[in-house]
């Protein structure tokens, strides 16, 4: 199965923060029913929030433990941290992209 039709139904990254009645989201839903497939689509393709709560404070990340998917719940937490290490990384090299360019100025 080809990675674009496993998020198929997902027309914008909107879609995959709507909250349904209870809160929940289609990452909610994912873990809930342990579409690993999905869960990976959710994530990597269309950056679902994995920090997220429903109206019982749930995250994806304790609903994968409450649920005792461990393999989930480690990759949800490396999905976000790998995402803040690469915004770091982004921001740092714009900045020395700046430095660089005004250095060169003076």
């Amino acid at each position: 199965m080809e990675r674009s039709s496993r998020s198929e139904g997902f027309n914008r990254n909107d879609d995959v923060h709507r909250q349904d009645e209870q809160g929940k989201t289609a990452l909610h839903h994912a873990i809930e029913t342990g579409n690993v497939e999905m869960i990976e689509a959710l994530v990597k393709d269309h950056r679902a929030d994995v920090k997220v709560k429903d109206k019982n404070g749930e995250t994806p990340i304790t609903l994968a433990e409450r649920l005792s998917q461990g393999d989930v719940a480690d990759f949800l937490r490396n999905s976000t941290e790998n995402r803040q290490s690469s915004l770091f990384l982004n921001t740092t090299r714009s900045m020395q992209h700046i430095n660089n360019r005004s250095n060169k100025r003076s």
